[in-house]
């Protein structure tokens, strides 16, 4: 039961996240590179709440963000469903309250969602573009991760699962 309330919550972060992607953060550009504020947030609910909601998380995040920027719908499910899925199930592998796991994940998880991409769309990109813009927005995410991280573990996660949970 808590762990459904858990999810919940990630549910309702997942719709201000979609909608704060596509009104005011689809103007602002990082680095020559756009935030990706849903992929942010299915890489982070993959490290907390594992792999089964990160497929299902990162699916609805594609969907959602495919639909509402009106391109590539079937490219964004499928590549964030696999980052949540594959980060997810990493998630076990890695001690929750290292510092360095969600900038790395968020390293990694740009690079498989643009590589996903990159297969799925070739003629789309080409490869200079795709390397120059995949390097810059890798470390853009591997900055913006640890906000969306606090957000996600605050009002997610048990006290307990918190990576910053205070020990009173």
């Amino acid at each position: 039961m808590v762990q459904e309330r858990a999810t919940w919550r990630a549910w309702l972060i997942l719709i201000v996240v979609i909608a704060l992607q596509t009104t005011w953060l689809s103007r602002l550009i990082l680095f020559g590179v756009h935030l990706d504020l849903p992929l942010l947030s299915v890489i982070s609910v993959s490290l907390s709440l594992g792999w089964e909601t990160g497929v299902a998380y990162g699916l609805v995040a594609g969907l959602l963000t495919g639909y509402c920027s009106d391109a590539y719908v079937g490219s964004f499910a499928f590549s964030r469903a696999v980052v949540g899925g594959v980060l997810g199930v990493l998630n076990t592998h890695f001690a929750r309250d290292n510092p360095l796991v969600p900038p790395l994940c968020a390293m990694g998880g740009v690079l498989l969602a643009n590589v996903i991409f990159l297969i799925m769309c070739p003629t789309e990109f080409s490869v200079s573009w795709w390397v120059g813009n995949t390097i810059n927005s890798m470390f853009l995410h591997m900055l913006f991760i640890w906000p969306v991280h606090f957000v996600i573990g605050h009002l997610v996660l048990l006290p307990e699962r918190s990576m910053f949970a205070s020990n009173r």
